[in-house]
Formats: structure tokens, C-alpha cells, sequence
């Protein structure tokens, strides 16, 4: 870990020499992972919580279309099990088709905006692997994960760095 002295230049500190420098550097860690912890535990209720009402407006649009579409499809005196065998062999198809397309298509994603999804979307833009497959849809939900990230991924990033300084001093102490 640099440390940076009057004149502007980089010096490297030492490594732990005592077990109270150990103890002020897993102290950082942990108070860091804590913060973390926080933090994406509050995102995870700010997500759930602008996304969770659209999710479910746009799911059940998509059930009714669908239904729709079978009964268009099928002539008036069509028995209700036959309409809805139909429907549930037609949004399969659809849902294989469309499998990198509509998110709210997905089959058991009526809940995708819950706590663990919010968390797992905080997760991943945090640690900035960001996968896609969950994304706010609402301009609420937008504005507020370019917010969330800014203030996320470099308090992940320093996280990361503290434990890692810490792993690299740490092990150049002899084993007692």
C-alpha cells in the first residue's frame, strides 16, 4: 500500500510489523465489507421497489395477449380446454423464441424484481459484471442504478483493493 509524503512522491509502507497494524487493517476490511453489505442491501429495496409494480403490469399484459392471440386463433365454439392447452403450448413457443428478447416473457419471472432480484441486479453492477439479463425498465429504475453505480462500484473497487493490500502484507509475516 502507497502512502504519499509532503514532496507528492509514493512510498511504500511496510508491511505489518506488529499484530495492532494487523488489527487496524482488518478493521478497514471489515468496516469497508460492512458498508458494502449496506449498501447493496439498500439497493436491493430500491429495486425491488421501482421495478416490482411495472414487472407485474407488464407480466400479466403479456398473459392476456397471449390469451388473446390463442382465441383469435381458434374458431368461437372452441372448448375452454382445448383454448387453453393452446395457450400454454403457445407461450412456450413464444418463450423459446424469444429467449434473448422481452425479459418479462421468461418463464417463473413474475418475481424477478423481488429482494434477491434486486440484489442480484446491485450485485452485478457493482462488481461491474453486469450481465443484462435483469434491468430496470422504468426511467425511475434507470436513473437511479446510474446513481447506485457511481457511488457502488468505486466503494466495491476499494473494498477489493483493502483486502487486497492487506492479503499481500499479511503474507509476508513469518508464521509464529
Amino acid at each position: 500500500m502507497a502512502d504519499v509524503d509532503k514532496t507528492g512522491s509514493e512510498q511504500y509502507s511496510p508491511p505489518i510489523s506488529s499484530s495492532r497494524d494487523l488489527l487496524g487493517r482488518v478493521g478497514v476490511v471489515c468496516l469497508l465489507l460492512l458498508a458494502l453489505i449496506c449498501y447493496l442491501g439498500l439497493g436491493a429495496v430500491c429495486f425491488s421497489t421501482l421495478e416490482r409494480t411495472t414487472e407485474e403490469i407488464r407480466w400479466e399484459e403479456g398473459k392476456l395477449a397471449i390469451e388473446q392471440l390463442v382465441k383469435d386463433l381458434l374458431p368461437e365454439e372452441s372448448e375452454e380446454e382445448i383454448i387453453l392447452e393452446r395457450t400454454a403450448n403457445l407461450t412456450a413457443v413464444i418463450r423459446r423464441l424469444a429467449d434473448n428478447g422481452n425479459p418479462y416473457i421468461y418463464e417463473k419471472r413474475e418475481n424477478a424484481w423481488s429482494y434477491l432480484g434486486g440484489l442480484y441486479v446491485a450485485v452485478s453492477t457493482v462488481t461491474t459484471i453486469g450481465y443484462g439479463n435483469i434491468y430496470p425498465v422504468t426511467m425511475g429504475g434507470q436513473m437511479f442504478l446510474v446513481v447506485f453505480s457511481l457511488i457502488g462500484i468505486p466503494l466495491c473497487f476499494m473494498f477489493i483493493g483493502y483486502l487486497g493490500a492487506l492479503l499481500a502484507s499479511s503474507a509476508l509475516i513469518p508464521l509464529l
